[in-house]
């Protein structure tokens, strides 16, 4: 569709929907496109699917999803319109302030994270029909979707790098080994300080619509490992967070902590293929979070996994 103000303007007509004014919102790393929109005494957020099918299936999947966690109490914008043809949302305006953007952020830190264990703890009544791919976090999930992910944009493209059978084979097992998840809980899969929105001191939950059930240590690795933010260097701060969650839950410690280390790793690998990505594509503002990105990843790589490291070295030498 031409996103022409005027032409916008008179489509909306179509739904009954008649604002004073448009504003065109940046998307960051979504292929989606979203605008603000105005009323006498009010704004709503309009969003766009991204074309084909794949985008009418991620704003049908927003919209059931957001519904069920809306309706269990889980802070995220309240719904106001769908449309199943053209796959357009309108939803509640949260503003502009992101946790990433707070200057005492620690206070939000410790809500959100009894957020995602609320979150967590919906499994026995998640939607699994309305998931917008796979219902499950995998192992199968993990190579395909992650570990590939890293190769394709990180190694090949990025790096210009061709893949050896050895190296590939090796990581393979060691995901393979590691994938062996106890718990399944409900996932965000992107629970990361750009989507954590900060309205009247409270804290609201953004880009759901990829949740599934899954591990409970990989959301809680997106927010502590976040390439976007420098919160939690300090090994003592990490620390204290990983306590206070695991104050929450009753997960075995020691199975708890393997299994956040090595999906720790998983999620940067994903972060930073996602930013070579988005950076090639035109996306420029994502080049800055690739170093940031890469060196996370190896300093975990090298204290957690010291082999695996080392094969790593070896090959991007």
């Amino acid at each position: 569709m031409n996103f022409n103000i005027k032409i916008l303007l008179e489509f909306l007509k179509n739904f009954k929907i008649y604002p004073k004014k448009i504003e065109p919102l940046r998307g960051d790393g979504s292929n989606r496109k979203f605008f603000r929109l105005y009323f006498e005494n009010s704004s709503l957020i309009l969003i766009f699917p991204q074309e084909g099918s794949y985008g009418l299936k991620e704003a049908k999947a927003y919209y059931e999803l957001g519904n069920f966690f809306y309706k269990n109490s889980i802070s995220v914008p309240k719904i106001e319109f769908w449309d199943q043809e053209s796959g357009i949302l309108l939803i509640e305006d949260l503003g502009d302030l992101k946790l990433c953007d707070i200057k005492n952020p620690f206070p939000f830190y410790y809500k959100a994270l009894e957020i995602l264990v609320k979150i967590q703890k919906l499994a026995s009544s998640f939607p699994i029909n309305s998931t917008l791919d796979t219902p499950i976090y995998d192992f199968n999930f993990i190579w395909e979707k992650e570990i590939n992910y890293f190769f394709d944009w990180y190694l090949k493209k990025y790096k210009n790098l061709k893949l050896d059978p050895f190296f590939i084979e090796e990581v393979f097992n060691w995901a393979k080994e590691k994938s062996n998840f106890t718990f399944k809980v409900v996932m965000h899969r992107d629970f990361q300080s750009k989507n954590l929105m900060i309205k009247n001191d409270q804290i609201f939950v953004i880009d759901f619509q990829g949740a599934r059930l899954g591990p409970p240590s990989y959301d809680l690795a997106s927010l502590l490992f976040d390439p976007y933010v420098n919160h939690f260097e300090d090994p003592k701060l990490l620390e204290n967070f990983l306590k206070y969650y695991l104050s929450l839950n009753e997960y075995p410690e020691n199975e708890f902590l393997e299994e956040f280390k090595f999906l720790g790793i998983i999620r940067l690998m994903q972060a930073l293929a996602a930013y070579c990505k988005l950076s090639h594509t035109g996306k420029v503002w994502f080049e800055k979070y690739i170093v940031i990105a890469e060196k996370r990843l190896f300093k975990l790589l090298k204290t957690f996994y010291p082999e695996l490291y080392e094969l790593f070295k070896k090959f991007l030498k």
